[in-house]
């Protein structure tokens, strides 16, 4: 077995194998015990379908709106990438650079506010002091 095969193996398939086993548990934990797997086979999915569990009213609910979220983003990411790059590139736009250089800097802010967050965090750790999480909002 080569290699990527094993990495693969123990760090994708491995966890996919245990998390669909556990999902025919039930996996609880009181105060700051953890209990024993139960053996439960059907009855979390018989709950997780029926909309009057409180399990099942948040699952529907949550699915609905990660639904119109998953829509809506691709849709208006696509439709407003389309638009931007048709009136970035006709012929009569004026300062084709700087309009370039304003999309990939709305980009760029991301990734610098996220790895600003990451050196934080880490600074914090290596410090003894409370995460950025506990301490309060971030500065990006």
């Amino acid at each position: 077995m080569t290699p990527p095969m094993v990495l693969i193996s123990l760090f994708t398939i491995l966890p996919l194998i245990f998390m669909i086993c556990m999902a025919f548990t039930n996996y609880s934990k009181i105060d700051d015990h953890l209990m024993l797997f139960d053996w439960v086979g059907l009855d979390n999915f018989a709950a997780l379908f029926d909309s009057s569990s409180i399990l099942g009213s948040t699952f529907w609910s949550v699915l609905a709106w990660t639904l119109v979220w998953a829509f809506f983003a691709t849709f208006t990411n696509y439709i407003f990438g389309m638009i931007v790059s048709l009136l970035i590139n006709r012929k009569g736009t004026r300062g084709k650079a700087f309009w370039r250089f304003c999309f990939r800097a709305v980009l760029r802010d991301a990734d610098v506010c996220i790895a600003a967050d990451h050196e934080n965090h880490a600074a914090a750790g290596r410090r003894g002091e409370r995460s950025l999480k506990e301490s309060g909002p971030d500065r990006c």
